[in-house]
């Protein structure tokens, strides 16, 4: 719910606001493809029904690797889901 929502969750009175405002989430394409189209064998690693009333325009796709700004990236790591990724930064005591 960090990305607030456009329906209105049971118990609730109204939608959910987004925690950070117009703030947009990072994610790699592959990521949001396997949520999109969930296989019944990777349940375990997803939230059931987790897109439901979020914004499309409120993520930022990427694929491989990204820079995020000097010294510190995602990079690609698929494993545990199909987009998984890590977070490197580069400090003068190294990466």
């Amino acid at each position: 719910m960090i990305l607030g929502s456009t329906e209105t969750i049971d118990g609730e009175s109204e939608p959910r606001r987004p925690l950070f405002g117009d703030a947009r989430m990072l994610v790699h394409s592959r990521e949001l493809a396997t949520l999109q189209s969930l296989h019944p064998m990777q349940w375990a690693w997803y939230v059931d029904g987790g897109l439901g009333g979020v914004d499309p325009a409120k993520f930022v796709t990427f694929d491989g690797d990204i820079e995020l700004g000097p010294g510190i990236a995602l990079l690609w790591t698929p494993g545990h889901t199909d987009g998984n990724h890590s977070l490197v930064i580069n400090t003068p005591d190294g990466v």
